[in-house]
């Protein structure tokens, strides 16, 4: 066994002794994803629009196909799906 405390699981342990506290745990991104998907799916099931978004849907929309770089995608897809 190693005395870093990265490898036997103990950062926080070895955070704390120097007076820091971690603000969030490793699994808060992924259970405040979940949060705001089962609210999303929630009021679409409802026939309301998503609590989040509100009248921001379309400009959150654009927001995202420009970070996945959704127009190279559609650029790619005739010369590699239609043949």
């Amino acid at each position: 066994m190693t005395d870093d405390p990265r490898q036997n699981g103990r950062i926080e342990t070895a955070m704390n002794e120097f007076g820091c506290r971690p603000i969030v745990g490793a699994t808060t991104p992924l259970m405040a994803a979940h949060k705001v998907v089962r609210r999303c799916y929630t009021a679409i099931a409802n026939g309301k629009p998503d609590p989040l978004l509100g009248s921001e849907g379309r400009r959150e929309r654009g927001t995202g196909h420009r970070t996945i770089k959704f127009a190279a995608m559609l650029d790619v897809e005739p010369r590699t799906i239609e043949r």
